[in-house]
Parts: structure tokens; C-alpha cells; sequence
């Protein structure tokens, strides 16, 4: 019996040797050069492998409980009598859904007006001038890099929307603008290809003269400010549904960035690691926080530590009992016992070096393919699934307190924990997915502009999100809703800009048709003096005060009709 406790303690000590701690978990926080990429560890694959060398080792399973790696931590091996009450983490004290003024949503384009607001655009527009106006020394002409406004900042944006909304996000601008027949004549009529070309390239999110002091602390200086305004209003806006999911997303870039990660198991591989918090059921992103490694000493350094970013990630839900679905990088025990103290519960895949996780369930000799064990603490349940032959899934949930398979699952006997994990992990894959298939990014070589894109790429998804929220009645797909959004955005800018004598006057005409119905000439300014009749022959130079109320010109009597007004008016429509 000595021989077999000490075979049992060097088995423990093997284990938690070769195993990660909790510090060396989350991704390395070192900075490297252009030419290199920080490597990510985030390993999130469900089914764990098992060595042979951990398959040779005999458990004993006779009492009723199990006491984890630490030697602390124990767990029963018995099921918790059912309780008849729900309990009170699980109960949800927030409705899901709008939670703005709903008075103030009265057209799509509104959905997006109440995130995309004045404030969020007036900085836009101040940093793209100052940078405008920096190239303007390299232009001999002044209009040609003449200061934007945020008419034509939204009108961009409402570009970019419809390059989405047609997949059109990587193809050449200039069949946009092509002449022959083959480009997109809103195009054309919003502004002319270098304009376009040179607002992408001028496009800044804060004031590019005093950047240097501020990226002294913060490494996200350049978009800091837009960032975090956008994430208030995601928050303020919408209450999610009852199962939220946080998760990790990849925003391919591979240029230069100090805070570019490698992940093997993204198809971008390279990018800008962003955590969120999602939605599981309507995919509403809530928060975001961009991934930066350490930070330099100051205000916007924090801790990375998987423990901590849920946390931070998980804020605007505390105490509302809600669940939260993670894989196994963000999940451990002392996870789970913190946010069930602010009423929140979690479910998620856990990895098998967990100093709480007793050896008997982590080695599984002789275990049957399909089979199930369950242990239980206070308000936690940890689940040992065997999908194949050297497989082992484990599971930890503060939701589930029971032992239930999943009977629709047939033969495999998946447990119902796994059921739901599998139902309510895709929240943030999904929503990778959705801005991927309308994307509005352009190709760049400068990071701000990539989170940009991915801002807006988020913001469309969530506007459709209030939508339909709002009008469940009204049956629209979301490329249709952009491309409402696009056309909402640039016809202002295309009225205004339908004004001006400097453009041919069928080209303005051909204005009309996308701008404004104001943009017509008003009616005291239709022309009312003499003039010659249009049709009699120009010999004869017949002089004539009379026109045609439809096409205002001018002509004699004899080829004029009498028409009372009512019968007028029905000509017109």
C-alpha cells in the first residue's frame, strides 16, 4: 500500500511537472520586429490526447470523493439532490434586447446613426484635415487636397458599405469607376477616384501631433479613442440574451505591428487578436478588447492572464445571471468560483493539467468508448467524456448540476453538457464569419485601419442585430440592409455635391437620381421671361412669355394647349 500512495505521488508530480501553470498559459508578452510574429499557445482542441505513460496508471475508485492534483480540492463522486427552485445565479435580471429609445429608430439608416453618432464622427473628420492638410504641401492645386467634412467622411464609409454588400471588398477601385460600362456609376456620382484614394490614405482616428506622447503608454494610441466610443455604444444600446459567448478573434493583417500574434489553428494565421463578448443566439457583439501584450508602465496596462481578461470581457453582464460558454484557455476553477460569486455562470471545455482535476479523471485506462463520469462540487460540475480510443474530453460548468445524457445523441451518449457547449460555443466564430462574407476592408499596410474595418464590419452586424430587433415584422436579409445603409449614407454628399456649376450639367443631372429629391431647382427659380418658341421655325424668331409647365420651355400659343389644372397635375404624376 506504501509502495502503490508513493507510485501515486510521483504520478502527481510528473504531471503537474510537465504541465503548464496558470502564468505560462497565456500567450508570451514580447515584443518583436516586422519580420516576426509572437506565437500564440491558445491550443483549444476539446478532445485531450492520452500518453501511454499516463494510460498505465491504475485508479481506485471507492470512496466517495476524489480530491484533485493539489491535494486540496475535492469532489463527489455522488449526484446533488436536485433542487425544485431555479437557482438564483441562473436567473436572469436583464430583458435581452434594445435598450435605447426606441422613438429614435425610425429608418435603417438610424440603426446605424445611433452608433455611428456625431461625436464618434467629428473626430474622425478633425484627425483625417490635419493629416490632409499636411499633403496638401504636395499638391499645386488646393482643391485637389481640400479639407473633408462629415458629409463626405459618411459618404466614404457608405462606399465601402456597398463594396461589402457586394463582396466587392478586394477588387481593383478602379472598375469602380470604370467609364466603359463595367464600373458602378454611384461611384462616380459620390466622387471621383483619387478623392476616394485619397481619403483612405488620410483616414485618422486622433490627432496625429501629439501621438508619440501618448503611444508612450499605450500602444493602441493611434485608435484608442474611436475604439472605446464604439465599444460604450454597443453597450449601452442592447441587452444580450440569456447564453453569451467570449471568445478570441483573428483580424488578418501581416504587416508591421508590435502586437501581431500567430495563430496555427485561425485560417488568417496572422493578425490582431481581439477577445469579445457575444451573443450565442442573435450574435450581438457586446465588448471588445484588443489583444496588445504588456503594455508600458501606466494607465492602460493590464494583466492578460486568461483568469483576468474574462473578467474585464464580462463586465457590462456582471450580476445579471446570464451564462458565459469559453474553451479551455480562458476556464479554470478559480474562473468559475469568482464569477459565480457576481452571478454569473460558466461552461466550457478545461485542460487536464488543472491542479483541481483529480488524476482518476484525467488518466482513462480501460475506459469505454461513449462512457461518461461526473464528479460535483458546491454549484460545479467536471465531466469526463470518451468520444474514441485515447480521447478525453473534460468539461466544467456552473450551470449544470446533474448527470443527463443528451438523448438525441443516440448511441455516442454525449452528456447534455456537451450538448449545450456545442450549441453556444460558435457565438464569435459566427460572428468572424458574418463580417468575413461582407467584408468592407480594403487592403492596407496600417493597423488603426484594420481595427477600423473591423469596427465597421461589427457595427453592421449589430445594427441588422437592433433591426430586426426592433421590427420583426419587416422580412430583410442583412446585404439588403447594407446596401440601404450605403445608399442612406451617400446620398446627402451626392445632393450636395449636384450643386455645384463646376460639374457638367448631365452629369449633374444624372446626380438626381441618387441624391436628394430637393436637389431640383425650386420653383421660384424656373425661368419666366420671353424667349424663342422652341418649335416654329428660327426664321421666323417668334418671341413668346409663355412655356410648358412640365419641360419649361418656351413656346407660342399655337402650339400650346388648354388644360385645366386638375388634369394638369395628373399629367405630372
Amino acid at each position: 500500500m506504501t509502495y502503490l500512495r508513493s507510485e501515486r505521488d510521483i504520478e502527481t508530480a510528473l504531471l503537474l511537472s510537465s504541465g503548464l501553470s496558470e502564468e505560462e498559459e497565456f500567450d508570451s508578452d514580447t515584443e518583436f520586429s516586422s519580420a516576426s510574429a509572437q506565437e500564440s499557445e491558445h491550443d483549444t482542441c476539446s478532445d485531450q490526447d492520452i500518453s501511454d505513460s499516463e494510460t498505465e496508471y491504475t485508479t481506485v475508485t471507492n470512496d466517495n470523493f476524489l480530491t484533485g492534483k493539489d491535494r486540496v480540492t475535492k469532489w463527489s463522486t455522488s449526484e446533488p439532490r436536485r433542487n425544485v427552485r431555479t437557482p438564483v445565479h441562473n436567473i436572469v435580471s436583464q430583458a435581452a434586447g434594445f435598450k435605447g429609445n426606441k422613438n429614435d429608430i425610425n429608418s435603417l439608416l438610424d440603426c446605424f446613426d445611433i452608433i455611428f453618432d456625431e461625436n464618434i464622427c467629428h473626430i474622425i473628420v478633425n484627425s483625417t484635415n490635419i493629416k490632409l492638410a499636411e499633403k496638401a504641401q504636395n499638391y499645386s492645386r488646393e482643391r485637389d487636397a481640400k479639407p473633408t467634412d462629415e458629409s463626405e467622411i459618411r459618404c466614404l464609409i457608405g462606399l465601402l458599405f456597398y463594396l461589402g454588400a457586394n463582396k466587392s471588398g478586394r477588387q481593383n477601385l478602379k472598375d469602380m469607376w470604370d467609364q466603359d460600362g463595367l464600373g458602378v456609376e454611384i461611384f462616380r456620382a459620390s466622387m471621383n477616384y483619387q478623392r476616394f484614394k485619397l481619403l483612405l490614405q488620410c483616414l485618422r482616428f486622433d490627432d496625429i501631433r501629439d501621438r508619440e506622447n501618448r503611444r508612450k503608454t499605450d500602444k493602441l494610441a493611434p485608435i484608442r479613442k474611436v475604439f472605446e466610443m464604439f465599444i460604450r455604444k454597443f453597450e449601452q444600446l442592447y441587452n444580450i440574451g440569456e447564453f453569451a459567448t467570449v471568445d478570441k478573434q483573428l483580424v488578418p493583417f501581416r504587416d508591421r505591428c508590435s502586437f501581431r500574434q500567430y495563430l496555427p489553428n485561425k485560417p488568417a494565421k496572422y493578425g490582431i487578436k481581439i477577445f469579445a463578448l457575444v451573443d450565442a443566439t442573435v450574435y450581438y457583439t457586446q465588448k471588445m478588447e484588443v489583444y496588445l501584450g504588456i503594455q508600458p508602465d501606466g494607465p492602460f496596462r493590464v494583466d492578460n492572464s486568461p483568469k483576468e481578461v474574462v473578467k474585464r470581457i464580462v463586465s457590462p453582464i456582471l450580476g445579471t445571471g446570464r451564462n458565459i460558454t469559453v474553451d479551455n484557455w480562458f476556464m479554470s476553477v478559480p474562473l468559475l468560483e469568482d464569477l459565480l460569486l457576481r452571478k454569473l455562470t460558466i461552461v466550457g471545455t478545461i485542460r487536464k493539467n488543472k491542479a483541481e482535476l483529480p488524476l482518476e479523471i484525467v488518466f482513462v485506462k480501460n475506459r469505454d468508448e461513449y462512457s461518461s463520469i461526473f464528479l460535483f462540487r458546491k454549484n460545479m460540475t467536471l465531466m469526463s467524456y470518451i468520444p474514441k480510443k485515447k480521447k478525453n474530453v473534460l468539461m466544467i460548468s456552473s450551470m449544470h448540476s446533474d448527470i443527463s445524457i443528451d438523448p438525441t445523441t443516440g448511441e455516442k451518449k454525449k452528456p447534455e453538457m456537451i450538448s449545450f457547449y456545442n450549441s453556444t460555443k460558435g457565438g464569435v466564430d459566427t460572428v468572424d464569419e458574418m463580417c468575413a462574407t461582407y467584408s468592407v476592408a480594403r487592403n492596407t499596410r496600417r493597423w488603426p485601419m484594420v481595427v477600423f474595418y473591423h469596427l465597421m464590419n461589427t457595427l453592421g452586424i449589430n445594427a441588422f442585430v437592433i433591426f430586426r430587433n426592433l421590427h420583426p415584422e419587416i422580412k430583410t436579409n442583412r446585404r439588403t440592409f447594407l446596401r440601404e445603409i450605403a445608399k442612406g449614407l451617400t446620398k446627402p454628399f451626392i445632393a450636395q455635391r449636384s450643386t455645384q456649376k463646376i460639374l457638367p450639367k448631365e452629369f449633374r443631372k444624372t446626380l438626381e437620381k441618387y441624391g436628394e429629391p430637393s436637389i431640383s431647382e425650386p420653383q421660384e427659380k424656373r425661368r419666366r421671361g420671353s424667349g424663342r418658341c422652341v418649335i416654329c421655325p428660327r426664321a421666323k424668331d417668334i418671341k413668346t412669355k409663355l412655356f410648358c409647365e412640365i419641360c419649361e420651355r418656351n413656346m407660342c400659343a399655337s402650339h400650346m394647349l388648354k388644360v385645366c389644372s386638375e388634369c394638369l397635375e395628373n399629367i405630372k404624376k
